[in-house]
């Protein structure tokens, strides 16, 4: 067993007054400390591994050029993971357009993968439900039930009122269940 180094030994707030100096080794400390919880909440969003290490990279990026934004109200992983969740979602945003525009492009006939995807009812695995959902929808009840996120929080991170993240959060269930009692039918 190795002898932990001092940097190692810092608590996270000594090591983020290093990272306010741009001290290289305690972001990589940092990084080593969060990175494996920023690559889940970024693969749970974009759902690609290629693109979750990018998403996650970029948030921690974004962070270390931000860290005198952080006050220490809530505890850094949090303020982390928003930034991570936020990047996670405007990739899928930017993602999404781009999707869109190459479909338009194309103007084919033949059913896209997606649109087979979608008629694709041999999947009983709930995840392969949330992938059936309009990405809109999926990304709401992955942020709230696999993420923890509440109602307040995610009408901030959707920018959305308290009101609309419920309906949002409500239509969703529904969609996900029509979709889960219609393959079970089909089955």
């Amino acid at each position: 067993m190795r002898n932990k180094t001092m940097i190692e030994q810092l608590s996270i707030d000594e090591l983020l007054l290093r990272c306010q100096k741009k001290d290289q080794r305690a972001q990589m400390e940092v990084y080593q400390r969060y990175h494996k919880a920023m690559y889940h909440s970024a693969l749970r969003i974009v759902q690609n591994p290629v693109d979750a290490e990018d998403v996650m990279h970029d948030g921690f990026l974004t962070a270390f050029e931000k860290i005198n934004q952080y006050k220490g109200e809530n505890k850094f992983g949090g303020w982390l993971k928003q930034i991570t969740v936020r990047k996670a979602l405007n990739h899928l945003q930017t993602k999404e357009k781009h999707r869109w525009s190459v479909l338009e492009e194309e103007k084919t006939e033949e059913p896209s993968e997606w649109e087979e995807a979608l008629d694709d009812d041999h999947s009983a695995h709930l995840e392969e439900a949330l992938n059936q959902l309009k990405s809109r929808y999926r990304t709401a009840l992955v942020l709230m039930y696999l993420e923890g996120y509440d109602y307040d929080e995610l009408s901030e991170i959707l920018s959305l009122s308290y009101g609309s993240c419920r309906t949002l959060i409500s239509r969703a269930k529904a969609q996900l269940k029509q979709y889960l009692i219609q393959n079970e039918v089909t089955r």
